[in-house]
């Protein structure tokens, strides 16, 4: 063997140990490329002017699936279900080729808006659909009903294969008008309860044309018929003050059944801004009093003088910590300067803030270390086995080009410190690969069962600028990879790892990945092997004296 076969074998042997090739060098908050071939799917409905993903789940069989909307000629838009196969390809025995499309009824056979925000799955692999729908109509002006726009809730339960559930409510869906008025209520969310029960909830309008919503929870049968034992009828609504304008984002149900809500309200019109809003009901649907103040809570990230400006504090993710404890996401805006950050707060199971968490309870983060115009929001979080706690959403680089955006995750332990081990310095910034720049975001996260996450949203596919050419998009990033422990040489006679590196085993390859606080020697071992090889070849054509 000459001696360039030596030093290309040497290199190639070096190259598989460190993950030179494939993803085993991939690093958590790294794309996973084996997920539709760059880490990245998007996916148009048929016949569809664009779509839009809002809600994901992960099946136990890891069949992953996603919900929003499509539109349609003449602004129509219709439920939209996407299942996909663990490597991102659609998943050819749901719906059409993967694809479910669902228009609700109306007035005159049809509704113009029906729109997905949430799903959830039963235990017997039934998927439950969640949003609203409008009663609208194509019916001349002279001729509309009084509830024509009339926004309400929706759902529908699909049958493992994608078909509509015939024994739930009329041929697979549920529309309920909630205000009973012609009003915008709807769904924000959707969890099942251990009962198979279903729980919904979102905003009702205060009156007609009126711009105050309040608080909205129904709790549903199997059936989707309302369930009486629950509120008025199986309605609540919750009204945190005197004309404020809320709105529930999200909900869990915990161990004990009673219902957390968290959203948004304003105080007064007096003091502008909202604030992050927490209630909690017990079983039969009334407030729980401890909880909060009378089962209410509020909290502000940026409290201001009377008559001044608050920060626009609203709360779109909700997790339960397994202690009992509550963290919610979402996003803190301000006026002066101008910004939007990631904001999270944490609360202890009666309601206060857990001062051990951030800044006494509180956590903001900007993206402004990636681009100093960056505005962010936190849509969605989930919580690792570790304790960790994975934010996604969206970031904006400029509010003056605001068709320019990408996912946004943040990573953070359990204390609220962003997490270093995590994409850069605890954030990971992702652009649909086939543009430059476009109109891109996260509107929900899932985990899956070994670990990667999931970010379910919208990509632009056209050019900038044109938002007719939206798409499902899906991302999924690299998760903390399965850790050997170091064993001392002395004891096993085995040579130990290079200081501050951590042996990792995935898919069958070897890579070094930095233990936790530990520099990235990774980098610099790539970064040394292409100098080596350059250098190497270099070293190789040298004539012989």
């Amino acid at each position: 063997m000459n001696r360039l076969q030596v030093f290309i074998t040497t290199l190639l042997t070096l190259g598989s140990l460190v993950g030179f090739q494939g993803s085993a060098f991939a690093l958590p908050g790294d794309l996973d490329i084996s997920f539709g071939g760059d880490g990245w799917v998007s996916t148009q409905a048929p016949g569809s002017n664009g779509s839009l993903g809002t809600s994901l789940l992960v099946q136990p069989d890891q069949k992953i699936v996603a919900g929003g909307m499509a539109a349609f000629d003449n602004n129509n838009l219709d439920f939209c279900l996407t299942r996909y196969l663990p490597d991102g390809s659609l998943d050819n025995t749901f719906g059409n080729g993967g694809i479910v499309l669902t228009d609700f009824p109306g007035n005159d056979g049809n509704r113009p808006a029906d729109f997905i925000s949430d799903l959830a799955i039963q235990r017997d692999g039934k998927i439950v659909a969640a949003g609203g729908s409008v009663l609208g109509t194509n019916l001349p002006i002279s001729q509309m009903p009084p509830n024509a726009g009339d926004l309400n809730f929706a759902l529908a339960r699909y049958l493992p294969n994608g078909s509509l559930d015939p024994s739930f409510g009329v041929n697979g869906l549920v529309s309920l008008d909630f205000s009973g008025i012609a009003a915008l209520d709807q769904i924000n969310s959707v969890k099942i309860q251990r009962d198979g029960k279903i729980v919904a909830a979102g905003q009702v309008a205060v009156a007609r044309g009126s711009s105050n919503y309040d608080f909205a929870v129904a709790r549903f049968n199997e059936d989707g018929s309302l369930d009486p034992s629950f509120g008025n009828g199986g309605q609540v609504r919750i009204d945190f003050f005197q004309g404020s304008n809320a709105s529930a984002n999200a909900l869990q149900i915990q161990g004990d059944g009673k219902i957390l809500l968290a959203g948004s309200t304003n105080q007064s019109s007096l003091i502008p801004g909202n604030d992050f809003a927490l209630a909690r009901l017990n079983t039969d649907g009334s407030l729980d009093v401890s909880f909060g103040n009378g089962g209410l809570v509020t909290t502000n990230f940026l409290q201001a003088q009377f008559f001044t400006q608050n920060s626009d504090d609203i709360a779109y993710g909700l997790l339960l910590q397994g202690d009992g404890k509550i963290v919610t996401a979402g996003v803190s805006i301000e006026q002066n300067p101008l910004r939007a950050r990631i904001a999270l707060a944490r609360y202890l199971s009666d309601g206060s803030l857990d001062v051990a968490f951030g800044d006494r309870g509180k956590v903001l983060t900007d993206f402004s270390d990636l681009n100093p115009n960056a505005f962010a929001d936190g849509r969605d979080l989930v919580l690792q086995g570790d304790g960790k706690i994975l934010v996604a959403g969206n970031v904006m680089s400029d509010l003056n080009q605001p068709f320019n955006s990408d996912f946004a995750l943040a990573r953070y332990l359990p204390d609220g410190q962003l997490d270093g081990t995590y994409g850069r310095g605890g954030k990971v910034v992702a652009n649909f690969p086939e543009q430059q720049r476009g109109l891109d975001g996260a509107n929900e996260i899932a985990l899956q069962a070994d670990g990667k996450a999931l970010a379910v949203g919208y990509v632009q596919l056209g050019q900038a600028g044109n938002t007719n050419l939206l798409a499902f998009g899906l991302a999924r990033f690299e998760g903390d990879k399965e850790v050997i422990t170091e064993t001392p040489e002395e004891e096993t006679g085995a040579p130990r790892e290079a200081p501050g590196l951590q042996l990792v085993l995935q898919g069958g390859a070897c890579a070094f990945t930095p233990s936790p606080g530990a520099p990235n020697f990774s980098l610099w071992i790539e970064t040394a092997l292409v100098m080596a090889f350059f250098l190497g070849f270099k070293f190789l054509r040298r004539p012989k004296l």
